[in-house]
């Protein structure tokens, strides 16, 4: 398990492709990774991070602690058209980001030297998701990482727009339901992905 903050906003030119490549050959070696979706607020179309941007990544948006989205949580969708070697995820609609939402604003953490301050992010929520993750895979270590993004996205609490959206993903993690389901998963070919 990978959980990680740092991404690169598309303005900044990261290597897109480069990225995509090492996420899903991490993933196709049983890496599951979690990732910031980044602290941009609404910027159309690739206003998420690479690699928060990888179509198969479990990106995490922020909520404030009424699960309401966060001003600067980055929304989706995200596209890979022209992209060499992808072009895929035509916009429109393109890709839906971010995967699901985390509490991120004005969460406790913990500063290097100086104790715990409260900090405000995706960052901050991604760590969220990734414990819930953590959960899932101690009930039930056969998972891998399309399988726990499924899991995610089946048992989130829907937030915002009646279904998945560009702004809260597929909702609020629910980390004892996505423990529970975990726990009856049954065979790897019972889950669709996406």
């Amino acid at each position: 398990l990978s959980t990680n903050s740092y991404g690169w906003q598309h303005a900044w030119n990261p290597d897109r492709v480069t990225w995509r490549m090492l996420c899903e050959n991490a993933f196709a070696a049983g890496f599951i990774q979690v990732f910031a979706a980044g602290n941009e607020g609404s910027r159309g179309v690739d206003g998420v991070r690479t690699p928060g941007d990888v179509p198969d990544m479990i990106t995490v948006g922020a909520t404030d602690c009424s699960m309401n989205i966060a001003s600067f949580s980055s929304r989706g969708p995200v596209t890979w058209q022209g992209i060499s070697g992808y072009d895929d995820w035509p916009y429109p609609p393109g890709k839906l980001k971010p995967t699901i939402s985390a509490p991120g604003v004005s969460t406790t953490s913990h500063r290097v030297c100086s104790g715990y301050t409260s900090l405000s992010g995706t960052s901050m929520a991604t760590p969220h998701v990734a414990g819930a993750v953590a959960m899932m895979l101690q009930a039930n270590p056969d998972l891998d990482h399309y399988q726990i993004k499924q899991i995610l996205k089946d048992t989130a609490i829907d937030r915002g727009t009646r279904g998945p959206d560009n702004v809260y993903g597929h909702g609020f993690v629910d980390a004892w339901a996505a423990v529970q389901a975990a726990l009856d998963a049954g065979c790897p070919g019972d889950f669709a992905g996406d």
